[in-house]
């Protein structure tokens, strides 16, 4: 953070939670705005601390991404090396990022959330968050409410009725199927036999329900959207394993 401007240094300090305006140093040096940082930082207990640095590295990460953007906009080459190095950082101490979240490495999420609608990707967003909070039962939920963004939309875009009238595996079955025919046409195209390409589909439609029974399951028996529950952190990453496995299923072909 010390190549920033100071005024940089303070703002992304102020969005992270520091109460800046508790520096006594209104210069534009940075060393004394950094001293009186730390001297607040100090007097933060354990978990506010906590809440500080990663709210300070979410701002960092929006920070470089906004001048990536006007760069590129520009015509300029971006300078990826500032998010690199936080990436490093982080990885040491057992924590990666996704979009501008942070989370932690132990769970595991292999999907690239810009090429999901924006609703969907900040319901991603919120189940990451939620779990690095230690909010477990909320992340299932939250990872669940991305799969039922795509189904809400897919119902209103083909006119399938009220999504939510349906029983979940139901709505995420009924959904796939209507993108049949743009799952099938690439595969005709590139020259398989149509009969095979029934085979893939067919397949791939019962893998997506399976998916969609298990992650039902998980929401019933572990979420909270009924109330507070207990679940296991590890029954989170399974509940993320076939959301992420839906959501690309979907987001390959949907337009």
């Amino acid at each position: 953070m010390e190549t920033y401007p100071t005024k940089s240094i303070k703002e992304i300090l102020g969005k992270g939670g520091l109460p800046v305006f508790k520096i006594e140093y209104s210069g534009t040096h940075k060393g004394p705005v950094l001293d009186g940082a730390d001297f607040l930082v100090r007097t933060l207990d354990d978990n506010a601390r906590d809440r500080l640095v990663i709210g300070c590295i979410e701002e960092i990460i929006t920070f470089e991404n906004i001048k990536k953007e006007n760069l590129s906009k520009m015509g300029g080459q971006p300078d990826t090396k500032a998010l690199q190095e936080v990436e490093r950082v982080l990885s040491r101490v057992g924590y990666g990022i996704s979009g501008t979240d942070v989370f932690p490495l132990t769970l595991q999420l292999d999907l690239e959330t810009t090429s999901l609608p924006a609703e969907v990707s900040q319901a991603v967003a919120e189940a990451l968050r939620r779990y690095r909070d230690g909010k477990y039962a909320g992340a299932i939920t939250s990872v669940c409410g991305a799969v039922d963004k795509i189904t809400e939309r897919l119902f209103s875009e083909r006119v399938l009725g009220d999504h939510k009238d349906a029983a979940y595996q139901e709505r995420v079955s009924k959904a796939f199927s209507t993108i049949e025919t743009a799952y099938c046409e690439p595969l005709l195209a590139n020259g398989l036999a149509s009969n095979e390409v029934k085979l893939i589909w067919e397949n791939h439609k019962k893998a997506v329900s399976q998916s969609a029974y298990v992650l039902a399951a998980f929401r019933r028996e572990y979420s909270d959207a009924h109330g507070e529950q207990s679940a296991p952190a590890a029954f989170v990453q399974r509940s993320l394993d076939c959301a992420v496995f839906i959501l690309r299923s979907f987001s390959g072909v949907q337009n």
